[in-house]
């Protein structure tokens, strides 16, 4: 039972592997995915899932979950995103997130009560 977990899993890891290298792909000719000067990448390329844990069901909740964010950009800060926007010859809509400028969502001590005893 062990050794066909396993065999799903890499098969598994192998499909998002795959996905992986064709949003790479798509990306590719947009010049504002270039690695580098600040840019990260697109958040796809920077998620990863390890294989110890990749089962069907985390993978598909995290694409329900990011859903098309999976194909914005990652920036340093809001000044490379800025350079990024002004100097990009993209002619496509591309949402850029500046690490910079995300914030975690704060919480009351009560709901974090609540969801650790859930």
């Amino acid at each position: 039972e062990l050794t066909e977990k396993r065999k799903n899993i890499a098969a598994e890891t192998k499909k998002y592997q795959a996905q992986i290298a064709q949003v790479e792909s798509t990306l590719a000719h947009l010049d504002v995915f270039k690695t580098g000067n600040g840019v990260k990448g697109a958040v796809a390329k920077l998620v990863h899932v390890s294989p110890l844990n990749l089962a069907k069901t985390h993978s598909t909740a995290l694409e329900v979950a990011a859903g098309g964010k999976l194909f914005q950009c990652v920036v340093d800060t809001a000044a490379t995103a800025k350079s990024l926007l002004t100097n990009s010859k993209t002619k496509q809509r591309v949402t850029i997130i500046p690490l910079d400028k995300i914030r975690a969502p704060s919480t009351f001590p009560e709901d974090k009560k609540k969801a650790m005893k859930a």
